[in-house]
């Protein structure tokens, strides 16, 4: 009986998460149409529904006895993911511009946005793996994919339909840059 209500629960939180996602494209929205307090406020909402969906997954599924041999990498692997997600969104981005204004029109051709286009996706994938590996469960795996399929299809929208549109030259930079897979010449840069 608890196993299909943890199940249950679990897919609400997989959907809570996925609002989360929804969220986050409503900001980008806001800063295309020039809202700039609706930005802030959507990507907070969606980070919020997205850290809240994780931690209450990861605090009722029920354990895989996988052995603490994944959870020391795991670790390893959500702490450096966790570092490499800040950077690459809160350092490499010009933070209050991007984030509290949601006003920046400036393309940012630097750093790991240098390498690829949308370089927070590594990262991202590694804090879902890392949270597979640290509390191993069919839910929290279920999750980590969802949420990573979801991060995925923002990104081709933002690629595709949002920055186009805020970011002058980003047609420029698509040619220059690419979208995920670095090649050769952006990684020398």
């Amino acid at each position: 009986m608890c196993h299909i209500e943890c199940q249950e629960e679990a897919l609400h939180h997989i959907l809570i998460g996925l609002f989360g996602f929804i969220f986050i494209a409503l900001a980008d929205i806001a800063a295309c149409k020039k809202i700039p307090l609706v930005k802030p406020l959507a990507w907070v909402i969606g980070i919020f529904l997205l850290v809240y969906a994780a931690a209450s997954i990861i605090s009722n599924a029920d354990r895989l006895q996988w052995g603490v041999w994944l959870a020391i990498p795991g670790v390893a692997l959500l702490f450096l993911s966790l570092l490499g997600l800040i950077y690459t969104l809160f350092i490499n981005l010009p933070f209050r511009e991007v984030y509290v204004e949601g006003t920046s029109q400036k393309l940012v051709k630097t750093g790991l946005y240098a390498v690829v286009r949308h370089p927070g996706l590594y990262p991202f994938f590694g804090v879902m793996l890392g949270l597979v590996m640290v509390f191993p469960s069919s839910e929290t795996i279920i999750a980590a994919g969802v949420w990573t399929l979801a991060d995925l299809l923002l990104i081709i929208f933002e690629d595709k339909v949002i920055f186009p549109r805020i970011f002058p030259g980003y047609e420029i930079y698509k040619e220059e840059t690419p979208m995920l897979i670095p090649h050769l010449d952006s990684l020398k840069k």
